[in-house]
């Protein structure tokens, strides 16, 4: 193994020079070319903020009619802007005592801002919530990583050419390519989420019910609990009189011998008045 990687890394480097004394400067204008053009297809996305993603968080009251209307209503508008890209990514709603509703989507700014003035024209928003995190240095080194891999890649596809007939070079620099190439696509999936997260934003919308509907709910609440309420008191009011029996016969023998004790004086001086 360390034989190969010696006779690898000869091969690499007397490659590199041969190429460098032939094409030198046609490498560098390809190179300069490429990474150019990533600059540039990097750059397209946004206009105003070129590498910040940005996620928006809404909270609206609804009334408890209108709540899976205006729910309905939010996953249309995104059914209906494929052009700008709009995804629903997760959505729920719930009735009951306590509805509620929420939906997860991302899409393109235009579609982020016409979705919102149409909720504020059904619901009462309550907040309005916005950060950005910025991705500029993360897509700066993704670019950089894809182009050293790439140019890497394209020095083991000559080495490979002039392998001949050394079998066991040939798979070794086929693995390697096979782990570059890996690479590669992993790295420019990553670049191409980043660059979603930036031409697109991530609207989190959550509604809820106040008023009436509440009050029902506590009310509800309270008759649903009566029973155990009920019962809790009772139990504490029985635990009660366990603590409280021994004092209170305690306290009937003592009125009674203090009642004895009176009785006798009483008659005691009865008898010493007759005599």
């Amino acid at each position: 193994m360390m034989k190969f990687r010696k006779l690898t890394s000869a091969l690499v480097l007397a490659t590199v020079v041969l190429s460098a004394c032939g094409k030198k400067e046609e490498a560098a204008d390809l190179n300069a070319a490429s990474v150019a053009a990533a600059e540039i297809s990097l750059s397209k996305p946004a206009s105003a903020n070129k590498t910040l993603a940005y996620e928006h968080e809404l909270n609206l009251n609804v009334s408890e009619e209108a709540l899976p209307k205006v729910f309905n209503s939010v996953k249309a508008v995104c059914l209906a802007e494929p052009d700008n890209g709009c995804t629903e990514l997760g959505s729920s709603i719930r009735t009951g005592d306590f509805p509620s509703a929420t939906v997860k989507l991302r899409a393109k700014p235009e579609s982020v801002q016409k979705i919102v003035k149409g909720l504020s024209q059904q619901a009462v928003i309550v907040s309005q919530n916005s950060h950005a995190e910025d991705l500029s240095r993360p897509l700066a080194d993704n670019a950089k990583k894809i182009q050293m891999l790439r140019d890497y890649r394209n020095q083991l596809e000559e080495l490979r050419k002039q392998t001949g007939k050394d079998v066991e070079t040939l798979m070794k620099v086929s693995k390697e390519l096979a782990e570059v190439q890996n690479d590669i696509e992993t790295l420019e999936g990553s670049q191409s989420g980043m660059v979603q997260r930036v031409q697109t934003e991530l609207l989190t919308i959550s509604m809820s019910v106040e008023g009436a509907g509440h009050q029902q709910s506590s009310v509800k609440q309270a008759l649903h609990a009566f029973g155990s309420n009920f019962s809790s008191a009772l139990a504490a009011t029985i635990t009660a009189i366990a603590y409280m029996l021994p004092w209170v016969g305690l306290l009937a023998v003592v009125w009674l011998m203090i009642s004895q004790w009176r009785q006798r004086r009483k008659r005691q001086q009865n008898k010493d008045q007759n005599s």
